[in-house]
């Protein structure tokens, strides 16, 4: 099913041709070798913006992604970088923080010892 989507989002990028261009972004859409897949790229750098690849991995920022979903710099939500380059947490943490549950059972009665 995958191969479907990667197909629509050539045609509509590309338009039916091997390289398509968009001001400054380029398209190319490979063979059915063991590297095909589909990539957008930064046509005055030739920086990879996003990659696509035939097995179902994509990369950001990569060409070469390694995972499901592998993203090469920062990670933000509206504007904010939660994550960096790194893998390191740099955003908020108040908004992971959920609503208090009740209290637990208490736990296990320790030893009763006097010292004096």
């Amino acid at each position: 099913m995958h191969k479907y989507w990667l197909i629509v989002v050539m045609v509509l990028l590309s338009g039916i041709s091997k390289y398509g261009y968009a001001k400054d972004m380029g398209s190319e859409l490979k063979d059915n070798s063991a590297d095909s897949g589909f990539s957008i790229t930064e046509k005055t750098n030739d920086s990879t913006i996003a990659r696509f690849r035939g097995d179902g991995k994509v990369g950001i920022g990569t060409a070469d992604p390694n995972a499901t979903l592998d993203v090469w710099g920062n990670i933000g939500i509206n504007g904010i970088s939660i994550i960096n380059n790194s893998g390191q947490w740099v955003g908020d943490t108040t908004g992971l923080v959920g609503p208090e549950g009740s209290q637990g059972p208490p736990g296990p009665q320790g030893p009763h010892r006097v010292f004096g």
